[in-house]
């Protein structure tokens, strides 16, 4: 397969069934949005625009049906959902805010780079196109332990000791303790930016629904991360693409009623 930076979303699909994500990113094969999903994007929008705007609801500027392009495919019971919530996490956010520095809003990285045998390495920022011609170069070369990444925070704040802090907010019910985010490949992945890109970082998932959780990686953590990641990284890109026989990620799958392994045709109900 032609190597593409990794993001968290994409080593997470790959894990799941490594078939789904040959489906996703080398067919182009996408699984229709779920209404948490939606509900997720118009809240990540609304906080974005806060950020922006701190005064911008109680103004009532922002509109959820219409805060992003493609606004046709939010019904208003989808929005009244993403309000509820957004509504709820203002003052959280808006004391948050207040005794921070705000750094970047929605930033998109990419890193590019060789990893050496101990883990440690030797990163670039690029714009994600010229990394994937970059990754793609490497890949002609014969170069076999080089690895994009991808991140998008939703938001970089500063405090007053000068550590920065990456934000990802989470609409969901699920929630995570320390040592469970310390396995989170998507912290992991953050992790890994932040390091090379600040030094002195902490990640925190603001759980919507939960307590706030925050950590930052050791440097042998660090290298340890790395070199897992290089190793899914050669997975993909050697072409490993078995899927897995059963579990909840089938239906998600958006081809799971034709699936060529046979799963659906073992009688299995994935309509629930």
């Amino acid at each position: 397969m032609k190597p593409r930076p990794l993001s968290p979303s994409s080593l997470k699909l790959y894990m799941q069934c490594p078939w789904q994500y040959f489906l996703r990113y080398e067919k182009g094969v996408r699984a229709p949005a779920t209404e948490a999903m939606l509900v997720g994007q118009l809240f990540h929008a609304a906080c974005e625009r806060l950020v922006t705007d701190p005064e911008a609801y109680e103004r009532g500027a922002v509109d959820f049906v219409q805060l992003t392009d493609n606004f046709t495919k939010y019904s208003r019971p989808i929005a009244d959902k993403a309000e509820e919530m957004f509504v709820s996490f203002v003052p959280t956010l808006k004391q948050f805010l207040s005794e921070r520095e705000i750094v970047g809003i929605e930033k998109d990285v990419t890193l590019v780079g060789e990893i050496n045998e101990d883990g440690s390495a030797r990163f670039t920022c690029m714009l994600p196109n010229d990394a994937t011609r970059w990754l793609r170069m490497q890949s002609k070369a014969g170069k076999t332990n080089v690895v994009g990444i991808r991140g998008i925070f939703d938001l970089v704040v500063i405090d007053d000791a000068g550590v920065v802090e990456v934000v990802d907010y989470k609409t969901g019910q699920w929630t995570q303790n320390y040592q469970e985010l310390k396995k989170d490949w998507q912290a992991k992945i953050y992790a890994i930016i932040a390091a090379e890109l600040y030094g002195d970082y902490v990640i925190t998932y603001h759980y919507i629904q939960g307590t706030p959780v925050s950590l930052s990686l050791s440097p042998s953590e660090l290298n340890e991360a790395r070199l897992a990641l290089l190793s899914w990284y050669r997975r993909i890109v050697e072409d490993e693409f078995p899927a897995k026989e059963t579990g909840w990620w089938c239906k998600f799958c958006p081809i799971y009623t034709d699936c060529k392994h046979g799963v659906c045709q073992r009688g299995l109900d994935f309509t629930a």
